[in-house]
Order: C-alpha cells, then sequence, then structure tokens
C-alpha cells in the first residue's frame, strides 16, 4: 500500500499503519505472527476486563463498560483492517488511477481543491494530536489518580509479577489504539474527501459541457457516466466495507456518551479525572462526527448531480443526449445513505439523534438512581 503515498491526504494514514507493518497487502510470516501477538494481547486485556465486572463495587460498572467498548472498538477495526484490505486495496487503487485530476480544472476548482485538501490535512493532524493528548492523560491518570496504576479498570490478582503485564500489556494497549483505530478512521476520511471531491468536478464538467453545446458533448457525457458509475461503485463498496463498523460506533457513542455524562454528573472526581473524562467525551462525538458528516455530505453530492444537470441549458441539446442526462439524473436521485448494518442511515441526523439520546438516557438514569 505504500504506492498510494501520491494519492493526496494518505501518507498520514499511511505512516501510522506502517507503524504495525499493515501497509503490507500480502502478509509476511512475521506480520501474521505480530498480528497473532497482538490478537492475544488485547484478548487477554478483554477478559481481565471482563473478570473485573465480579469483584468491583456498583460505582465502577459503569467504567469497567466503558473500557469494554473502547477495546471492542480497537479489536474490530483491527480485524476489518486485516479481513477486509483487499477491498480497501480497491478502493485506494480507483482513487490513485481512474480518478480525475482536479488540476485539468480551472483555476477556482484547484485553489477551492487545495484549500480543501489542507484543511482536510490539517484535521487529520488534530485527530492524532488529541489522541496523543488523550492517551498521555489515560497513562498520567493511571500513575496520579488510579489505585493500581492500570490505565484500564480491571481485575487485579495479588501477585506483583502479573500487575506488572498487565500494566505493559495496557500501555502496549495504547500504541495500537493510536496506530490502528486512527489509521483506520483516517482511511475512511480521506476516502470520503476524495469522492465528494469528484462529485463536484463532475457537476462542474456536465454544467460546462452541456452549456458550450459543441460536436462532443454526447461523448463527453458518456464520459461522466463512466466517471458517475465509477463513484458509484465505489460508494458501495465503501457502504458494505464500514456497514458493521458505522452501526457498532453508533451503538458505542450512544452507550459511551451517555456513561460519560453519568460519571461526569455523579462522581466527584479530581481535575486531572474530570479533564480526561471530558475529553474522552469530546473524543467519542467527534469520532462519530467524522463518520457522519462526510456520510451526509456524500450523499447531498450525489443527489445534487440531478440539480446541477437541471440546472444547464440542457433543453438545447438533442433528444439522443437528453436521453443520457436522464439517465444520470435518474441515478442521482436514488438515496445514496451510508447504513449502519441496515438499521439506521449515518448522517447528520444520526449524529444529532446521539447526542439528544445520551442526554435523555442520562436523566432519565440519573432520575432513578436519584429515587
Amino acid at each position: 500500500m505504500k504506492s498510494f503515498s501520491k494519492i493526496d491526504m494518505l501518507h498520514i494514514t499511511l505512516n501510522l499503519l506502517e507503524l504495525t507493518g499493515e501497509t503490507q497487502v500480502v502478509a509476511s510470516r512475521k506480520l501474521i505472527l505480530f498480528r497473532i501477538f497482538n490478537h492475544i494481547v488485547l484478548i487477554t486485556i478483554l477478559v481481565d476486563v471482563l473478570i473485573n465486572f465480579f469483584y468491583i463495587e456498583i460505582d465502577y460498572y459503569v467504567k469497567t463498560l466503558q473500557s469494554v467498548f473502547y477495546l471492542l472498538q480497537l479489536l474490530l477495526k483491527y480485524l476489518l483492517l486485516i479481513t477486509q484490505k483487499p477491498t480497501i486495496y480497491n478502493m485506494l487503487n480507483i482513487i490513485l488511477n481512474k480518478f480525475w485530476d482536479y488540476h485539468n480544472f480551472g483555476k477556482y476548482f484547484i485553489r477551492s481543491t487545495e484549500k480543501i485538501y489542507k484543511r482536510a490535512t490539517h484535521i487529520q493532524a488534530a485527530v492524532i494530536a488529541a489522541s496523543v493528548l488523550l492517551l498521555y492523560l489515560y497513562l498520567l491518570k493511571s500513575v496520579v489518580i488510579s489505585n493500581t496504576g492500570l490505565i484500564i479498570e480491571s481485575y487485579i490478582p495479588k501477585s506483583e509479577m502479573i500487575d506488572a503485564i498487565m500494566l505493559i500489556s495496557q500501555t502496549y494497549y495504547t500504541w495500537l489504539a493510536l496506530t490502528i483505530v486512527v489509521g483506520y478512521d483516517l482511511i475512511y476520511f480521506t476516502t470520503c474527501i476524495h469522492v465528494v471531491l469528484q462529485l463536484r468536478l463532475l457537476k462542474e464538467k456536465i454544467q460546462e459541457t452541456i452549456n458550450q453545446h459543441n460536436s462532443n458533448t454526447r461523448l463527453i457525457i458518456c464520459h461522466c457516466i463512466k466517471h458517475h458509475q465509477i463513484l458509484l461503485s465505489l460508494f458501495f463498496s465503501m457502504r458494505d466495507l464500514y456497514s458493521i463498523m458505522l452501526f457498532f460506533h453508533y451503538l458505542s457513542t450512544l452507550t459511551s456518551t451517555c456513561i460519560g455524562f453519568l460519571q461526569l454528573i455523579l462522581r466527584n472526581t479530581g481535575t486531572v479525572n474530570y479533564a480526561v473524562e471530558i475529553l474522552a467525551l469530546l473524543f467519542l462525538i467527534a469520532q462519530f462526527a467524522m463518520y457522519s458528516f462526510p456520510a451526509e455530505q456524500i450523499a447531498f453530492e450525489f443527489s445534487d448531480v440531478a440539480n446541477a444537470i437541471y440546472a444547464t441549458k440542457w433543453y438545447r441539446n438533442d433528444a439522443k443526449t437528453q436521453k443520457l442526462m436522464l439517465y444520470i439524473m435518474m441515478k442521482s436521485q436514488q438515496n445514496q445513505y451510508f447504513s449502519g448494518a441496515g438499521f439506521v442511515d449515518i448522517n447528520f441526523e444520526a449524529f444529532e439523534s446521539v447526542v439528544r439520546k445520551s442526554f435523555s438516557l442520562c436523566a432519565v438514569f440519573r432520575n432513578l438512581l436519584n429515587n
């Protein structure tokens, strides 16, 4: 996958994944052994966290449950990254070889596209910086506040050796979380940005061609239809690839934010712990926003292709050319949404629903506990 470093905005993601060797398309023996070791470490931590439910007081149940969601997210994204790497490879190959070069368009589009790439790169850097800060605060909290010195709430046998192994394992987990989780998320984010920009270039190309109305209009429109089909094919691949993960994010964000609000409201906590909980909440919400907002923008851009055609002087073209335009319009008017396992559409409404329901559930649980 190193050959994809030519794709704009992707170099940061590839640098992260290279730390775990996951830029290899065909896994070597060393990488397979490394993956097995990582999964043994993660499953061991998860089992230890689950055992903790039988030994902790009721006040720590929500905190332990939150740790379970964090571990499951890393495990799920790691497994999806490994098993669906050929699909990711094909998607990136389409971006590299079949997407239009924005430099072939007007100066306005070149400037606006470069601005978007620059902003997206800043967002990627901000996500990595926020992740590093949050992990550093969790490490600091484990040293300053935690009675056990552990990062994640888990069962602690009365053994110094096992305690040391657990501490090393959980520290190692934070490094894996930074590389795998953030790397997986940024692949999605980068691909969405590229699809959005290609749809905008497609609209510009169609409008320019139809309004100019020359002898090559029908040929160029056929070329636009082919590019539209490529974008649809890529979108369907992305929808299938991220379906399970989007549903997990919807449920985990809803549950984790509700748990986080409850912890902030019900528990008296120190400054460091309070800062960590606030940042963790903001990170969870921002992470789901990074999935839902680009999905909403892609859906809008697909549907807006029909509006772009309708706004042109399409009536000045012959009947055959108008039929080609009608074909794109019919395809564009079909709602193209990312779906969370077929249960919920992932868009801005889903993001708003998660935030709203989190506050509502938090208020309900708070009233139940007070009563």
